[in-house]
């Protein structure tokens, strides 16, 4: 095999343009590297801030909540509180009705009619208590079935927080095989 001088330049110069390119593609390729990099460093940052964000609203809607169960467990005794002070009047209300029923078979005619109307007084008490008795138990029903709908939310709120951190850990370890 015989080389000219001729092919022995067009050698080089060959020689020195790839090796002009292949600086470029370094180059090149570094600076892509770089770009990746950087995005990746940005995407990891927001996440990190969305993720402890959620991780915030979620703690506080907890913290809510629990307040709101806690006041209406604090409601429904006070209702269950008047209703046995309630309860306790009107069978003072029907023993004092009893005993004048009792004691007007003994007194005289003029006495009765007083009675009567002592009777009738009590009887519009008694039924006015009655009522009153009834409203507070439907009250009580009421903050009882919110306090129930509080139990679920709550329960709801709780499985919540747990996917957000299955799904935070699951993004941890994602960004560790990245790293």
């Amino acid at each position: 095999l015989h080389i000219t001088e001729q092919d022995y330049n067009e050698g080089q110069e060959l020689l020195q343009q790839s090796s002009i390119k292949v600086t470029q593609l370094r180059a090149n390729l570094q600076l892509q590297q770089d770009e990746a990099t950087t995005h990746f460093t940005e995407c990891e940052q927001q996440h990190r801030a969305q993720i402890a964000g959620l991780e915030g609203d979620m703690r506080n809607m907890l913290e809510e909540n629990k307040k709101m169960m806690q006041q209406s467990l604090s409601k429904v005794r006070q209702l269950q509180d008047e209703n046995t002070d309630l309860k306790t009047r009107q069978q003072e209300a029907t023993g004092f009705f009893n005993w004048l029923q009792k004691n007007m078979m003994n007194a005289g005619c003029s006495k009765i009619s007083n009675l009567k109307e002592s009777i009738l007084d009590l009887k519009g008490e008694n039924t006015q208590l009655q009522e009153h008795i009834k409203e507070m138990e439907i009250k009580l029903h009421e903050e009882q079935r919110m306090l129930a709908e509080e139990h679920v939310r709550t329960v709801h709120l709780e499985e919540s927080l747990k996917e957000v951190e299955l799904n935070l850990k699951g993004a941890k370890q994602k960004l560790a095989q990245m790293e």
